[in-house]
């Protein structure tokens, strides 16, 4: 065989070789380009999947946090994370390139549409108070959501990137091994060529490097970082991707030590790490590079890399050099991070979510669970058996959840498994669950098998209690609604009523469909219903609470009158979320009422009448009163001095007579509030000893000793001096009509800081413990035996109370009991030093002789006319009678007296309308006209004072006071006309 057959053989056969080779590699690398464009497209949808859990479940997590605080700004979080899972799911079924991971994306945005739905009418709820169907479908949704996510999106993708990536690198390691199958075969041929062909060794030689730059090539091709070295680990070539991750240019780096170029530390500690070439050329075998190597750039940027570096032999085993392939795993880097984040973001939101997860070898039944849910079956890590773990369910439920489990694990048609159940806690504590579980059904071969059973467990006692507690509190509150005599009902914010309680359908034989909302307008009386709506409307527009009386009908058609109401019920914030009504039947108290109201008018009535009844009777007594007064005056001034004993104790009687008169008129205008008081800066001891001198007689008469003790002191009030002296009195009075003979009556007057204290206390009968509440009571008295005769009305002390607190002050009662006398304690308040300046002294008149006046007295009672003016004619006055009103005019125009003493009550004319005639007279408007009537009450005095009277005296007159007034007046003042 020639050298050139041989040539042709060898350089045919090199070439052959070599042509096979770069085929074979061209497939190879576009095998290879393909997988890594998969891995790509595996990588991004593996990303995807994972925003899409974390959105999920920051917008699951959001939206249980929001229904237990209620923040704001977590339901704007949910709202956030919502979208952004919208916007993941569109990425993921853009890049979706199977069928199968269509038809998961449909799948998912199926279930994830009703999952948000639900979410947003929980984040609209005013109450945010979830039910617990919705709060069991939010975990049902949730779940399937993560499981859709979990076992066959992410596993999908994971799987695609997993399995390209592997295929990936077989095809690079058939590529390199390839590659130093054709370096071999190249060098064997070209040797054997040239041993045969010396003369052909140039263009041997050339073909040799022809193979290596094809060999350059298809290591360029590769996309991984490859870099060879000669046996001194210096540099012989740098692929194109080595040179970006290194810095280097394959030039550059020609012959460089590999330490220099390829410079890698460790990235936590940044120690350097050992060169992997360095191992391969010493040991002679593959060597990997440790975990978390940082490769360090030409310009200091910084790459974490893994692969592997290998000895590169000639064809008798020598290593002639290192081939070190390396990558940048950055994005599986980041990748790994996003898978770790997803991780410990499902881990949080199952701690968040309390949730415990289990997974079951179906072939094994060996469970493998994480603490919670230990924790939530109280069982220990040892007791990783599925028996074992429904050995701690209640023994009531353990049938229902077997048969349940079995359901949920059928290969042909596996149910959804949700159930709830108790377990038994060591400590024979029984807490309820909630558990949530699905099948993974893979195939073995063509026949589907169940590869295992996962799901979450929740422990959910003490959402029982609460709706235990719930249940019980609504069964109790609607027990009491319908059994209370109200009729109740309940409306939301805007006034639309939504329950009624069980009353008010028995009275109204209404339904709930009738009167929900507005139609409980149906049961409102007509001529009510208008300002009815008008004012509930005004309530629910203000928040007001409403009240109204309105009447209802009945279902018999009865109309009865109901007292409502209704009350805002608020949140934390003060808005108004529902109101509370209750309608109160008050027909009865509304009747009652009526009947009170005309019960008060007869007593209104009544009292008028008595008041009426009052003043006649005054004026009845003080007429017959009044001669005997007169006479009794003049039975005095003539000096008869056997009959003075006689005139004085008719005058005592009289005197009673009249106080007890003065009295009952004192009540009838304290009643109506027409008594007035003329108050002044008054001398305490002067009114006191005024009272004192009017009743020490009738002590005296009984054999009473009184004892006055008065401090030296001036004390001085504003008060009514005439009131005061009453109220003294009838104190002293009193005490005396009830001592017997030889007792003791102590007047003690004393300061208590701005107070002045007046006691009267006697050693007579004293006061029973139970009248002492009583005894200043209206015709209330003390004692109504036959044997205290003088007793009196029973309006004395009642009238002293009224006016002490007219003064402004106080009086109260005191007694040891029966036979152990009384004590009646006033105070009064007292003037300062800056009040006693401000308040004016009464003028006190000093004149003593008496004036001689023409006199005219006008009666018709003759007995009282004719002992009148006897007595002022014993004064000295000249005197003229008349007995009717029109003999009283023509008297007084013939007399022309300077004083006239008018009856009110005349035949004829009456005592007004002869003043109004006198008064239109010229001779009668100087004329000092003096009512003298039975007639006291304020409105007679006014009328007096309107018909032209100068002064108004109540029958029987007081002699002393009718010569003081004749006296005070001036000559002016009586001239003739």
């Amino acid at each position: 065989m020639t050298t050139r057959t041989k040539l042709w053989i060898g350089f045919g056969t090199l070439m052959l070789v070599i042509a096979l080779s770069a085929v074979a590699t061209v497939l190879r690398l576009r095998s290879i380009e393909r997988e890594v464009g998969e891995m790509a497209a595996a990588r991004n949808l593996s990303a995807a999947v994972q925003e899409l859990e974390i959105s999920m479940l920051g917008h699951a997590l959001n939206v249980r946090a929001y229904l237990q605080n209620g923040d704001p700004e977590l339901r704007g979080y949910a709202e956030q994370d919502a979208g952004e899972v919208d916007e993941q799911l569109r990425e993921y079924e853009r890049l979706a390139a199977t069928e199968r991971q269509r038809e998961m994306a449909a799948r998912f945005s199926a279930v994830w549409i009703e999952f948000r739905n639900l979410n947003r009418s929980l984040l609209s709820a005013e109450n945010r108070q979830a039910s617990q169907a919705d709060l069991a479908t939010f975990l049902s949704l949730r779940m399937q959501l993560q499981n859709v996510l979990d076992n066959e999106m992410r596993a999908d993708a994971v799987g695609a990137y997993e399995a390209h990536s592997d295929e990936a690198l077989r095809e690079i390691r058939d590529v390199l091994a390839f590659a130093i199958v054709l370096l071999f075969a190249g060098t064997a041929i070209g040797v054997v060529t040239s041993w045969f062909v010396s003369r052909e060794i140039i263009r041997s030689e050339a073909e040799v490097w022809d193979g290596k730059e094809r060999l350059r090539v298809t290591l360029a091709s590769i996309g991984d970082a490859v870099i060879t070295t000669d046996t001194d680990g210096r540099i012989g070539y740098l692929n194109a991707v080595a040179e970006k991750l290194t810095g280097w240019t394959n030039a550059d780096a020609n012959g460089q030590p590999l330490e220099s170029v390829f410079h890698i530390v460790n990235e936590s500690t940044r120690d350097i790490v050992e060169n992997p070439a360095a191992r391969a050329l010493r040991e002679g075998t593959v060597v990997g590079l440790a975990n978390h190597t940082v490769l360090i750039a030409k310009n200091k940027a910084e790459s974490p890399i893994d692969d592997s570096a290998a000895p590169i032999r000639d064809e008798k085993g020598n290593v002639v050099g290192v081939v070190l392939i390396f990558r940048d795993v950055t994005e599986r880097k980041e990748a790994e991070e996003l898978n770790r984040r997803g991780e410990e973001n499902v881990r949080l939101a199952f701690d968040a979510a309390e949730l415990g997860s289990w997974h079951m070898d179906p072939e094994t039944m060996e469970l493998t669970t994480d603490e919670r849910f230990r924790a939530i079956f109280g069982i220990t890590p040892e007791q990783a058996d599925y028996e074992q773990a429904v050995g701690h369910i209640h023994p009531d439920d353990q049938k229902r959840v077997r048969d349940a489990v079995t359901a949920a694990t059928r290969i042909d048609a596996p149910e959804p498994y949700a159930i709830e159940y108790r377990v038994v806690h060591p400590d024979d504590s029984i807490h309820w669950v909630f558990a949530k579980g699905r099948s993974n059904i893979g195939k073995n071969g063509t026949e589907p098998r169940l590869l295992s059973f996962d799901g979450t467990v929740a422990d959910i006692t003490d959402h029982k209690q609460v709706e235990d507690s719930l249940r019980q509190s609504e069964q109790r509150f609607r027990m009491l609604a319908d059994h209370m005599s109200q009729f109740a009902w309940t409306a939301d914010a805007a006034g639309w009523i939504n329950w009624y309680n069980q009353r008010w359908f028995d009275y109204t034989g209404t339904t709930l469909e009738d009167m929900q909302g507005w139609g409980w307008k149906k049961v409102h009386h007509p001529d009510h219903v208008d300002r009815v709506v008008a004012r509930v409307q005004h309530s629910w527009d203000t928040g007001e609470v409403w009240e109204d009386t309105f009447p209802l009908r009945s279902k018999d058609g009865e109309y009865r009158w109901f007292l409502s109401r209704a009350l805002p019920i608020r949140d934390d914030e003060g808005n108004v979320v529902q109101w509370f009504g209750t309608n109160t039947d008050v027909t009865e108290e509304r009747q009652m009422a009526d009947e009170l109201r005309q019960l008060a008018a007869n007593l209104s009535e009544a009292d008028h009448r008595k008041n009426e009844f009052l003043a006649m009777l005054a004026h009845e007594l003080r007429n017959p009163l009044a001669p005997i007064s007169n006479a009794l005056q003049i039975i005095r001034m003539n000096g008869d001095g056997s009959a003075t004993a006689a005139s004085e104790m008719m005058e005592r009687q009289v005197g009673q007579l009249v106080r007890l008169v003065d009295d009952l008129l004192d009540v009838s205008r304290i009643t109506q509030g027409k008594i007035e008081l003329r108050t002044g800066r008054i001398e305490l001891a002067s009114f006191v000893n005024h009272a004192v001198e009017a009743a020490r007689p009738s002590c005296e008469n009984t054999g009473i000793e009184l004892r006055v003790t008065i401090p030296a002191t001036p004390i001085y009030l504003t008060g009514d001096p005439a009131r005061l002296t009453q109220v003294v009195g009838n104190l002293l009075n009193n005490s005396c009509k009830f001592t017997d003979k030889g007792g003791r009556i102590d007047l003690i007057v004393e300061t208590d800081n701005d107070h002045a204290v007046i006691r009267v206390r006697d050693t007579g009968i004293g006061i029973a413990p139970g009248q002492i509440g009583h005894i200043f009571e209206l015709f209330v008295q003390a004692d109504t035996s036959l044997e205290r005769s003088i007793s009196g009305l029973g309006i004395g002390l009642t009238l002293v109370k009224n006016l002490v607190e007219m003064h402004g002050g106080t009086i109260k009662a005191d007694s040891p009991g029966l036979g152990h006398g009384s004590e009646f304690v006033v105070r009064l308040p007292i003037l300062t030093a800056t009040q006693k300046s401000s308040v004016p002294e009464p003028e006190i008149n000093g004149k003593a002789a008496i004036t001689q006046r023409r006199i005219l007295v006008v009666d018709d009672n003759l007995d009282s006319a004719e002992s009148l003016a006897m007595l002022l004619k014993l004064s000295g006055h000249e005197v003229q009678m008349a007995h009717d009103g029109l003999e009283a005019i023509k008297a007084a125009a013939e007399f022309l007296p300077e004083v006239i003493l008018l009856d009110i009550g005349l035949p004829k004319l009456n005592g007004y309308e002869a003043a109004r005639e006198i008064r239109q007279q010229k001779w009668g408007e100087s004329i000092t006209l003096i009512a003298l009537t039975g007639w006291g009450q304020d409105e007679d005095r006014q009328r007096s004072k309107d018909a032209g009277f100068n002064s108004h005296m109540v029958k029987p007159v007081d002699h002393v006071e009718l010569m003081k007034r004749l006296d005070e007046l001036t000559d002016a003042e009586t001239a003739p006309g």
